[in-house]
């Protein structure tokens, strides 16, 4: 499978212009294509006059994929990432891991951790993300840093702002 990259679809276009409109992308003729899929759709609304969908779009043609992506050089056309199955086995450990950090990538390792039965400890600098919104919102006002709790930790870690 084709994936296009960024392709803007506007909120009222009809999903069936895809398919003309990777068509043209590929530089194919449109009966060879065989399936188009929306692989991920996300609202872009920075600008309120012009809201629109931000897509990746999976296309299935006809033909060598591998060679059509050599021929364009294009960098919003690429070979689609299949996603797998995680397969999360059980494990017996004999210490139990400690993960430093709440923030996304904190919750999502203690989250397979503990589906794998390793039963971790998550460890977090800082306060709760409540706590965190009003010492941050002081500091955006007054100035006034608190090194104990701020934009990069506490709860959530930097991705909760």
């Amino acid at each position: 499978m084709i994936e296009i990259l960024n392709l803007r679809q506007g909120l009222n276009e009809k999903e069936e212009q895809l398919r003309i409109r990777a068509a043209k992308i590929l530089k194919i003729n449109i009966s060879a294509i065989k399936c188009v899929k929306i692989l991920k759709r996300a609202v872009d609304a920075r600008k309120k006059d012009n809201v629109f969908y931000n897509i990746s779009l999976g296309v299935e043609i006809e033909g060598d994929e591998d060679k059509l992506i050599k021929r364009l050089d294009r960098a919003d056309v690429r070979k689609a990432v299949v996603p797998s199955n995680l397969v999360i086995p059980k494990v017996k450990l004999k210490k139990r891991p400690v993960i430093c950090g709440f923030g996304p990538a904190g919750l999502f390792c203690g989250y397979v951790l503990a589906r794998a039965g390793a039963e971790p400890i998550i460890i977090e600098r800082g306060d709760d993300a409540d706590t965190r919104s009003r010492k941050i919102n002081e500091f955006f006002e007054s100035g006034k840093l608190d090194t104990a709790t701020n934009v990069q930790f506490g709860e959530g870690g930097a991705g909760t702002f």
